[in-house]
């Protein structure tokens, strides 16, 4: 495979995307500190381990993740990642950090009383996700999964890194698209 030669422009638009991924909130909140969950990401949505090999299509992706909206879930303007659950799951009942329970995680909303500070939002299930793997590989012309990421920002416009980012509502819809195909 030739590399192509980028033109002056592509390659300052590439620069720019590079450095909008290493000042995303997300990147210097919790990646930056956790190389290898980025590391991780990067191999499993483009099978690289560096943003600096990435294209730039696979670049502006990446930046679309990191600014979207499920990377800022709180009611700040700053990223707040996930942290381990305490070993008392009901202590700091109140605080302003996410809790994982099971599969579902609850947000605290900053602006609501304390009796109803929680958002659930159900994550896809593991069955969910290997039935989702099935069906494209039975019925997709090229059953890659960064053609079924593609499928799902082209049909859902949403654009995500691996199946795990889905709800259970948006999993269910990719389970009755594919169905469908």
């Amino acid at each position: 495979m030739s590399v192509k030669k980028l033109t002056t422009k592509q390659q300052e638009f590439r620069k720019n995307l590079l450095a909008r991924v290493h000042l995303a909130p997300i990147y210097t909140d919790y990646f930056a500190h956790f190389r290898g969950e980025y590391k991780k990401m990067l191999n499993g949505a483009f099978g690289k381990t560096s943003a600096a090999d990435l294209s730039i299509n696979q670049l502006t992706i990446l930046v679309k993740f990191l600014y979207s909206k499920t990377a800022k879930e709180t009611n700040d303007a700053k990223y707040q990642p996930m942290r381990p659950m305490d070993s008392n799951k009901y202590s700091n009942k109140h605080s302003n950090e996410p809790v994982n329970v099971g599969n579902v995680t609850t947000l605290p909303n900053a602006n609501a009383a304390p009796k109803n500070t929680t958002q659930l939002v159900e994550h896809i299930t593991s069955a969910q996700i290997k039935y989702i793997n099935r069906l494209w590989q039975e019925k997709a012309r090229t059953p890659t999964p960064q053609a079924l990421r593609v499928f799902i920002e082209r049909n859902f416009k949403k654009v995500v890194l691996s199946l795990n980012a889905l709800t259970k509502k948006e999993a269910s819809g990719l389970i009755n698209a594919l169905n469908r195909m």
